[in-house]
C-alpha cells in the first residue's frame, strides 16, 4: 500500500483454498506518524534576564503518537546538553551550569521513536552576573609589626574583568587592569 494516512492502522490476511476451508489471522496494528512533536519553551521565559551562571530550562513536547523523545538543548546555536529523554506531555526540566554574561538564544530539539525531528523557537536570555572576589592575606583582624605587605585576592566572574580596584582605609589605592586571570565557579 502506498500513501497511507497518519494514524492507527490494522491489518490482517484470510486464506480460503480449493475447497472453500479458510482462516483467518490475528489483526496485527500498526501506526503512521509523520509529525513531529511540538515543543513549547516554558522557562526561563523569553527576555528574562538572570544573574547566576546556572539556570534551570524547561519545556514540554506534545506529540498524538510518540511517549518519548531525544531531545538537545542548544545556546546560541552550540548544543549544552544532547540526548536527554523528555516524556509526551510532561514538563521536562534541564539545568546548565557555566554561563557567561551576555545575550543568549536558547531552544529545544527534538526527535520521536520515528525520527521525525523538530526545533522549538529560540527564547532571547540574557545572563548578568556580577562578579566576586575572595580575600586571602593578610586575614581579617591580623596583627603585624610590617610596615609593607602583601595583599592576595581571587576575583572570580564568568566572563572577563575589566579591572580590579585595590581600596585600603576607603581610598582607592591602586587599579589593575591588565593581567587579571578568572578563577571560574566550580
Amino acid at each position: 500500500m502506498q500513501n497511507m494516512s497518519e494514524g492507527y492502522h490494522n491489518w490482517t490476511i484470510n486464506v480460503t483454498d480449493i475447497s472453500g476451508l479458510s482462516f483467518m489471522a490475528e489483526w496485527r496494528y500498526f501506526t503512521v506518524d509523520l509529525s513531529p512533536g511540538a515543543i513549547n519553551l516554558t522557562g526561563p521565559p523569553n527576555g528574562t534576564t538572570i544573574n547566576t551562571s546556572t539556570s534551570q530550562f524547561n519545556f514540554t513536547v506534545i506529540d498524538r503518537f510518540s511517549t518519548s523523545f531525544t531531545c538537545n538543548l542548544s545556546i546560541n546555536n552550540t548544543i549544552v546538553d544532547a540526548s536527554f529523554n523528555a516524556n509526551n506531555g510532561s514538563i521536562t526540566t534541564r539545568t546548565v551550569s557555566s554561563l557567561t554574561d551576555g545575550h543568549k538564544l536558547w531552544n529545544v530539539t527534538c526527535k520521536d521513536h520515528v525520527n521525525n525531528t523538530n526545533s522549538s523557537v529560540a527564547y532571547f536570555l540574557n545572563i548578568s552576573v556580577p562578579p566576586t572576589v575572595s580575600l586571602l592575606s593578610p586575614t581579617d583582624g591580623a596583627p603585624t609589626n610590617f610596615q609593607s605587605l602583601n595583599f592576595t585576592y581571587t576575583p572570580t566572574d564568568n566572563s572577563n574583568f575589566s579591572k580590579c580596584e585595590f581600596i585600603v582605609d576607603g581610598l582607592m589605592n591602586f587599579t589593575n587592569t591588565s593581567d587579571i586571570f578568572n578563577v571560574f565557579p566550580q
